[in-house]
């Protein structure tokens, strides 16, 4: 594996145990105030469809090995899910590519969050083809503990790649709208509501 790394803080997150093979490297940590047992794995995904297919294998079996159920996996897997993530590239020959990083994601039971901020994570030079390569998946339970998690593209720096954001925050976007049901017995609303529909 190349160019990969992870970080993180000694007071937050207290790693137990370290694992990796070819394209992957992974910890499992106590984080947070609650030390909540947790494992991350950091991918960088080779091109080659035979190559990818037996990551895909291996990260399933490792995870399911592992135990454990609060899990995040994230990087660069050099794959899309659906043709919506790619522009300006052929698509004919990726369709088993497509289909074979679906069924990782389905099996391994991980969900893929939306991206927020950008469309693609991905930019050739020339600008004309771009695809989204990276992004954390998460498990089930995580979403359990962590509800409102996000992952956000940022801004393009030096690298072809843009970096992602994963973070949990509920973001309050104001008031809800409400409905006013009117029939023939009258209008049906809440205390709250009826002060809106004085004014």
């Amino acid at each position: 594996m190349t160019e990969s790394f992870s970080l993180w803080r000694k007071d937050k997150f207290i790693m137990t145990e370290s694992f990796s093979g070819d394209h992957f490297i992974g910890v499992k940590a106590l984080w947070g105030e609650n030390n909540l047992e947790c494992s991350f794995v950091n991918i960088y995904a080779p091109c080659d469809l035979q190559r990818k297919k037996e990551l895909w294998r291996c990260l399933v079996e490792v995870m399911r090995s592992r135990g454990g159920d609060l899990w995040c996996v994230g990087g660069d897997f050099n794959a899309v899910r659906v043709e919506g993530e790619r522009r300006g590239v052929s698509s004919y020959w990726r369709e088993d590519d497509m289909k074979c990083f679906d069924e990782f994601i389905t099996e391994a039971e991980l969900v893929d969050l939306p991206l927020v901020g950008r469309k693609y994570t991905w930019y050739k030079t020339d600008g004309k083809c771009m695809s989204r390569l990276d992004r954390f998946l998460v498990s089930n339970a995580w979403l359990s503990h962590w509800p409102h998690t996000t992952q956000w593209g940022l801004s393009r720096g030096v690298s072809d790649h843009c970096a992602i954001l994963l973070k949990n925050e509920d973001i309050n976007w104001g008031p809800k709208p409400f409905r006013v049901k009117c029939g023939g017995e009258g209008c049906i609303c809440t205390k709250g509501e009826t002060q809106a529909l004085k004014m």
